[in-house]
């Protein structure tokens, strides 16, 4: 399946107004949104070989058995995204409890936290992001540090309470009008962009190549992995 590029006027990239640095302004939105489209892909294999390939280990490991981890997501008020977040970090914080301590990941819920850009040089032309749980460097205090930068951040999860707020589609939709992998509609892309911002804020304050960032949506979770070009799912 190919298509050619359509030709049309560049949407806004770098705002020239204050006005256009706010995420709620439609050229913001719509800038990010052109950026992104048609830049994700669904790994065509199943989820061991996306770890397999994606995530390669020179140690040898053993799969451990995870599935009570997030068993405090089975009662009705993690309906709500805001009730999910206590037991995503006590399934998160019980998936790393038997690492060893230079290595443990310490997860906390950073949803209603504003984070600047990484850099001084570029804050007045990109707006503060909210990712909901964050996991701190490896082998690092517990404790977040007073003023929290994204230079203190290895890996960003984002939250939606239901697995229909999945942005992704179950099937490639063949047709040159639209997104072949992610769904129409406005919230399906300001959810995918949300998880672009939070990707790019790590890889440019680590030096990066890519990053991985996590969707949670309801009891399904999706790994992104975002390059300076694109993302694999």
């Amino acid at each position: 399946m190919s298509f050619s590029t359509p030709v049309k006027s560049k949407s806004v990239v770098y705002p020239g107004t204050k006005q256009q640095v706010r995420r709620d302004n439609p050229e913001n939105i719509n800038g990010w949104a052109e950026e992104i489209s048609r830049k994700l892909r669904v790994y065509p294999h199943d989820p061991q070989k996306f770890l397999d390939v994606l995530v390669p280990s020179d140690a040898l490991y053993k799969s451990a058995d995870v599935s009570a981890a997030f068993s405090g997501l089975d009662g009705p008020e993690s309906t709500k995204e805001t009730a999910m977040y206590k037991p995503c970090i006590e399934g998160l914080d019980a998936l790393v409890a038997g690492f060893p301590e230079d290595k443990k990941l310490a997860f906390h819920d950073r949803s209603n936290f504003n984070m600047v850009y990484p850099y001084s040089l570029g804050r007045e032309v990109h707006h503060e992001t909210k990712p909901d749980l964050i996991a701190l460097l490896p082998g690092k205090s517990n404790e977040v540090p007073e003023k929290l930068e994204w230079f203190d951040v290895s890996l960003i999860f984002e939250v939606k309470s239901s697995k229909a707020q999945d942005p992704m589609r179950k099937t490639l939709v063949d047709d040159k009008d639209r997104d072949p992998f992610v769904k129409d509609g406005v919230r399906a892309v300001e959810t995918v962009t949300q998880l672009a911002k939070n990707a790019r804020n790590l890889m440019l304050a680590h030096h990066l190549v890519y990053v991985f960032v996590v969707g949670l949506y309801g009891k399904t979770a999706r790994f992104f992995r975002f390059d300076h070009s694109c993302a694999i799912v």
